[in-house]
C-alpha cells in the first residue's frame, strides 16, 4: 500500500529514502520517499499520501523531533520544511540557507 499500483513500474518506486517509527506513538511511521511523503497510523499495514501542500514532492531525508510530539523535518531540492501536525501541514524554514536544494 506505500507505493500506488500505477508507480510499481517506475524506477522511483523503490525510492525510500527513510522510514522512521514515532517515538510517542509506536503504531505511526512514517515513510519519506522521492515521490512523496506517507503515513501509516496501523503499523505500516495501510498507508495515507500526506505533504501534498509541498512544493517537491521529492524528500531526500526526514527526523522526527524527540522532544515534541508531531514535529517532523524533512529535506529536499525545495530546502528544509517542519510541520508541527503530523505531516499534514508544512513551512519552509530556510531561511540563511545559501542553497534550498539539500541532498
Amino acid at each position: 500500500g506505500l507505493v500506488p499500483p500505477g508507480m510499481l513500474k517506475t524506477s522511483r518506486a523503490l525510492n525510500v529514502t527513510s522510514v522512521l517509527v514515532d517515538p510517542y506513538e509506536p503504531d505511526t511511521v512514517y515513510a519519506a520517499t522521492l515521490a512523496g511523503m506517507y503515513k501509516s497510523t496501523d503499523a505500516a499495514k495501510s498507508w495515507d499520501r500526506i505533504g501534498a501542500s509541498l512544493p517537491d514532492q521529492m524528500i531526500v531525508a526526514m527526523i522526527l523531533d524527540r522532544t515534541r510530539k508531531g514535529v517532523i523535518y524533512i529535506t529536499g531540492r525545495d530546502g528544509v520544511h517542519r510541520s508541527e501536525d503530523g505531516g499534514m501541514t508544512w513551512k519552509p524554514i530556510n531561511r540563511g540557507l545559501a542553497t534550498t536544494n539539500i541532498r
